[in-house]
Parts: C-alpha cells; sequence; structure tokens
C-alpha cells in the first residue's frame, strides 16, 4: 500500500515539476520576447531621432539670393546659387510680397527632383525663371510699385529621412512704374548689402570714427 502511494505521490511531483517547468519556460520566452520588442523600439527611436536631427543643409543650401530694382513689366536678373548635396524630391514655393502689409503678391510651386548634377543656367537667371514667362508677364504688370522681398521655400523629402523644411527671403526690392529705369543692378545690391552689415558693425564703427571725426 505504502508502495503504491510513494509512488503516486512521485508521479505527481513529477507533474507539478513539469508544469512549473513549462509555465516557467513561457514567461522567460514572454519576458524574452518582450525584451527583445522593447530593445528594437528603442533602437528605432534613436535612429529616427538621429534622421530627424540631421540638417537639411545636408541636403540642401541657397548661398545667394539678390533682386535688384525694376519697374513693372520687367523681367529682371536675380543673383541666385545654391548647392544640392545629395539627392531627394522636392516641393518648392515662391513668391513675392509686399512689405507693407506682407501680402503674397505672386506665387508659384513646382515639384522637382534634385541631383547634385542638375546645374542653373549658364546664361543667367531671370525672376521669370522661378515663375514661367507666361505667369511672369501677367504677375508683373499686376505689381504695384513699392518694397517687396522674394521668398522661396522648400519641403524636402529625402529618400529615408524625414520631411525636410527650408526657406530664404532675398533682399529688399523696389518695384517702380512702368518704364522707370532703376539704376542698381544685382550686383551692385550685392555690394550693397555687404556694406550695409559692415556699417551695421560696431567694431567697424568705432574703426571708421577716427577717421571720419579728422
Amino acid at each position: 500500500m505504502m508502495k503504491v502511494l510513494d509512488k503516486r505521490t512521485g508521479n505527481t511531483f513529477s507533474i507539478i515539476f513539469t508544469i512549473l517547468l513549462v509555465g516557467a519556460s513561457i514567461i522567460y520566452q514572454r519576458y524574452d520576447a518582450d525584451l527583445k520588442r522593447d530593445r528594437r523600439l528603442a533602437e528605432f527611436r534613436a535612429e529616427r531621432l538621429a534622421k530627424e536631427a540631421k540638417p537639411v543643409t545636408d541636403w540642401f543650401e541657397v548661398n545667394t539670393l539678390v533682386v535688384s530694382d525694376f519697374a513693372m513689366g520687367d523681367d529682371p536678373s536675380v543673383v541666385y546659387s545654391r548647392a544640392i548635396k545629395q539627392p531627394f524630391n522636392s516641393t518648392w514655393t515662391i513668391d513675392i510680397i509686399r512689405i507693407s502689409d506682407n501680402s503674397i503678391t505672386c506665387y508659384n510651386s513646382e515639384k522637382r527632383d534634385y541631383t547634385p548634377e542638375r546645374a542653373l543656367p549658364l546664361e543667367g537667371i531671370k525672376i521669370s525663371w522661378f515663375f514661367g514667362k507666361v505667369k511672369w508677364e501677367n504677375c508683373s504688370l499686376s505689381l504695384s510699385p513699392g518694397q517687396y522681398t522674394l521668398r522661396a521655400s522648400w519641403i524636402l523629402e529625402p529618400a529615408g529621412y524625414p520631411v525636410k523644411n527650408y526657406a530664404v527671403s532675398s533682399n529688399v526690392f523696389r518695384i517702380l512704374p512702368k518704364g522707370a529705369q532703376p539704376y542698381v543692378t544685382p550686383e551692385q545690391t550685392m555690394q550693397l548689402d555687404k556694406a550695409q552689415k559692415l556699417l551695421d558693425n560696431p567694431i567697424v564703427i568705432e574703426k571708421l570714427l577716427p577717421e571720419i571725426v579728422q
């Protein structure tokens, strides 16, 4: 009788041990799966943050955007230079902003592919290059005399990276009445801007003051 009980007790303990072992194995597998999932999630978040922190200038940067004064209906030259450092797709927008009320007076937007090999026109750039000739002809005649600025913006979509935004504004330029003769070229405008920045520098002013006094 005792032998039968001992055998049953041994079987019971064996079953209980097996159940505990299987349960522990299941718990460990779930813990291991959760740990791996959390690790992958942390790696994904770190990678996403690194990609978000990558500056837009790693792909694209405008070095110069200068517009000279011009008369209504004219198609002035623009000094424009930019660097395409890596390929990307982008929707770009160009606006002419009236300074007096910050309103958009001319507008154009297109979607383009950008590559480092994409060169600017060798013959130089007219403002109609940004808008298209027909659109600019219509728009230029609707602009009233006053002060304006040219604003360009890009929504970059680099492959494998989140969307990046980039925007620049030109100098403030004047639109004159139709038929008027502007007297400042884009190159002269650039020189005037550089001179103004120098005059805004207190160190330069300090150096110039003795000469002015003399």
